[in-house]
């Protein structure tokens, strides 16, 4: 066999492989066959009190708040229904694929001994995709689904959002869920109109030139005027 025979079956060997490697992958799940969502159970009745699961990936996610936010943000939505939560949370830092947390496990094992519903902000906070992060829109294939069922042995699992809830959904009310912890009412930046600048110089120009020649000091003057030290600067007389 040639050089070029050879390298074309292995390409061809490689090919064939490639192919059933991707028939053994466990195909995409359907959040809605493992997960509920809070309101249809409670419009069904079948839920009074809840257990609250929050998941970061990083010790730099916790630090910067985003647990506390997490959990300050499950508890005003389970008040808005009425729903009981327990004095048990669960908020874990670790990957969203990894479901052999011990802290997990003794969640499971409270929610069944007090018959309590387990309930997140979306799916991804109880499961996510192992490639998720190289690919942002993997969903959580059956077989992970499987496991965690298996995990949850009979517990019932609830998000805030419907389960099936895209990315592009869970991003926005994460944003949303941020920006009302941070005090900011978000949204696009106020334009000024045109001419502001001009019109701003040709008002308060007169004033640092005079706070200039009376001393003051570049940050005094931008306490005055509000004006920024670097433009105060640039006015002062040469």
């Amino acid at each position: 066999m040639s050089k070029a025979s050879r390298k074309r079956a292995e390409r061809m060997k490689a090919a064939r492989e490639q192919v059933e490697g991707l028939k053994r992958v466990s195909p995409p799940g359907d959040p809605n066959d493992y997960i509920h969502h809070i309101d249809d159970l409670k419009r069904e009745g079948q839920v009074s009190s809840a257990l609250m699961r929050g998941r970061v990936s990083s010790r730099k996610q916790e630090r910067s708040g985003q647990l506390d936010d997490q959990e300050a943000n499950l508890r005003q939505e389970m008040a808005d229904r009425n729903i009981k939560v327990s004095f048990w949370v669960d908020f874990d830092v670790l990957s969203g694929w990894d479901l052999e947390s011990a802290d997990y496990r003794r969640t499971i094992a409270r929610a069944k001994k007090y018959d309590l519903v387990i309930v997140a902000e979306s799916t991804d906070r109880f499961l996510r995709h192992r490639d998720y992060h190289s690919n942002r829109m993997s969903l959580p294939t059956v077989e992970q689904f499987e496991r965690l069922k298996e995990l949850t042995g009979g517990v019932t699992l609830a998000t805030v959002l419907p389960p099936d809830a895209t990315r592009a959904q869970v991003e926005a009310y994460q944003k949303k869920r941020g920006q009302r912890a941070k005090g900011n009412k978000g949204g696009c930046p106020i334009v000024p109109p045109e001419g502001y600048k001009k019109k701003r110089r040709v008002e308060l120009k007169p004033l640092v030139l005079e706070l200039h020649r009376k001393g003051y000091t570049l940050e005094q003057i931008k306490a005055l005027t509000g004006i920024a030290t670097s433009t105060a600067h640039r006015w002062k007389p040469r």
